[in-house]
């Protein structure tokens, strides 16, 4: 028996575990980013992550993982609660972005409760809503609806940096022609410039224009809808928190949304996300993405090298 189990059943919140006399497991165990962890496994839902958080919360062998992952809310009087409302983690697992299925409704929501439905209907909506407007795309597509849940409650609500994996999400989101799920990852700050700017190059390889614009620029007016719709996003999680407690529907409230592409009241011009160079150029060309290829080198300036122009003379033979 472990000679610590006395303490930890006394004490809701040591700071620290003593180094000597306990082992290595118990202190990653102690200070563990737990939603973190089972979210890399498939048995990890919505549900099963509500309840994993609850447990942990209420737990008093779990009181460092509190103090470290805790979200406190502030109370009327400007001191912060003594207990968290929600555990934060700091990256979502790159399982969820392996898969995308084509949205049809109602099949898209099959296996979910009939409660439910009008809420997930509607979060579905309000994350296809953060697509730019005249944005040509032939289908809908997204991961299944138990991943994309998972996602934006990760990122959303527990604070995970869309950044993981040095930037996996972003590039696999690109890779899978999910469009809407490209832009709930750029407005939450995922930037497309790490590992070498590699989502960029899936996008040139794969001659979305559409996508390579969007990776790169920024809209002011883009940027206002991508705002109420994320706010609109957590309403819809915390409703079905509440369904999922009470087993009942909440009273809906109206809500109201600017149309997408409203203009906002003051403009401004924004710097792009991330900077163009040659090797996209090079990897556009040999794509065949001559759209792509047209836009990096007369909108952006990009200045082929000899090999580039190389390849341009044989593709164009």
């Amino acid at each position: 028996m472990n000679p610590l189990a006395p303490q930890l059943r006394s004490m809701f919140a040591p700071t620290t575990y003593p180094t000597s006399g306990s082992t290595s497991a118990l202190r990653r165990a102690a200070t563990c980013d737990i939603l973190s962890f089972v979210a890399r496994f498939g048995i990890c839902t919505p549900d099963v992550m509500r309840m994993l958080e609850r447990l942990v919360i209420r737990s008093k062998w779990c009181g460092n993982i509190c103090q470290l992952y805790g979200i406190f809310a502030t109370m009327p009087e400007g001191t912060q609660a003594l207990v968290p409302t929600r555990l934060a983690c700091h990256a979502v697992p790159e399982r969820l972005f392996r898969h995308s299925v084509v949205v049809s409704m109602p099949s898209y929501l099959d296996g979910t409760p009939a409660l439910e439905h009008g809420l997930l209907l509607s979060f579905v909506r309000h994350v296809c809503d953060l697509t730019p407007v005249g944005m040509p795309e032939s289908e809908v597509r997204l991961p299944p609806l138990s991943d994309l849940e998972l996602i934006a409650r990760m990122i959303l609500l527990h604070r995970a940096s869309p950044n993981s994996s040095q930037g996996y999400p972003l590039a696999m989101a690109v890779h899978l022609d999910s469009t809407p799920l490209v832009c709930l990852l750029l407005a939450t700050g995922a930037d497309p410039s790490l590992k070498k700017s590699i989502a960029l190059h899936v996008a040139c390889k794969k001659g979305s224009l559409a996508v390579v614009r969007l990776l790169v620029e920024q809209d002011d007016a883009l940027e206002f809808q991508w705002r109420t719709r994320l706010r609109a996003i957590v309403d819809d999680l915390h409703a079905l928190d509440v369904v999922r407690a009470t087993r009942q529907e909440p009273p809906r409230a109206r809500r109201s949304l600017p149309e997408k592409g409203a203009v906002p009241s003051k403009r401004r011009r924004l710097a792009d996300r991330c900077q163009v160079d040659v090797p996209m150029l090079t990897t556009a060309v040999r794509a065949g993405a001559w759209d792509a290829v047209s836009y990096l080198m007369q909108t952006k300036g990009v200045v082929p090298d000899v090999s580039t122009l190389r390849m341009m003379d044989q593709k164009s033979s």
